[in-house]
């Protein structure tokens, strides 16, 4: 009866310093969501926490997501096997900040990164023919410094293509206005016939206004 009672008790014993060493070999990630222009917090904001295993030195990948509270504040409990950090956030009616908007080290400890999204301004971009076209010719825009689907596209990408001879078309661009660098969502167009370009607009930029709407037309 001892023997039994002596292995219950190892048993017990075993099971609890596991759970000990478990939590010790763990961490703490509390991301903090905040509104760029008031500094406030953001809640049910949508935080992704991303991974990378340092023995096998493998790719960043998001592993995690959780929405922030009526603080901001979104928790994961990760292993100290691994280093992570905030990899995406998003929230409806923001987009995410163009700069310091993620912490810069990654580290496998407690800490609070904070990461930042703001209310954003908006571009209505007419494109207008203004000379004569063929019926085959094609009309390519293109755009940079503006937001899709919440993320900061920093080069030049097509946001329209259809033939050259149509009426007016509208698209509405999506930026965040930051002072001084980012106020502008640069533009630019050209026809192509028979896959080969005929017509260069040359680059143009919508200015923006914090939180507005401005209209900008460019004529192909």
């Amino acid at each position: 009866m001892r023997k039994y009672l002596f292995s219950i008790l190892l048993l017990f014993f075993l099971i609890s310093c596991s759970k000990s060493e478990k939590q010790a070999q763990s961490y703490t990630v509390s991301a903090l969501a905040l509104d760029w222009d008031s500094r406030t917090p953001l809640p049910d904001a949508k935080v992704y926490l991303a991974e990378q295993f340092i023995i096998f030195n493998s790719p960043w990948k998001i592993f995690d997501s959780a929405t922030t509270d009526i603080n901001g504040r979104a928790f994961f409990v990760r292993s100290e096997a691994e280093y992570s950090q905030v990899f995406g956030i998003s929230k409806p009616g923001y987009v995410r900040v163009n700069g310091p908007a993620f912490p810069i080290t990654q580290r496998n400890q407690d800490r609070t990164d904070t990461c930042y999204l703001g209310m954003p301004s908006f571009v209505n971009l007419t494109i207008h023919n203004s000379h004569s076209y063929l019926p085959g010719d094609s009309v390519v825009v293109s755009a940079k410094d503006y937001y899709s689907l919440g993320q900061p596209v920093s080069f030049f990408d097509g946001v329209f293509s259809g033939p050259a001879v149509s009426p007016d078309r509208t698209v509405q661009l999506t930026g965040f206005y930051l002072t001084p660098n980012s106020t502008k969502i640069w533009i630019q167009c050209k026809v192509y016939r028979n896959n080969t370009e005929i017509y260069y607009t040359g680059l143009g930029y919508a200015e923006m206004i914090q939180f507005g709407t401005v209209n900008y037309t460019m004529n192909y």
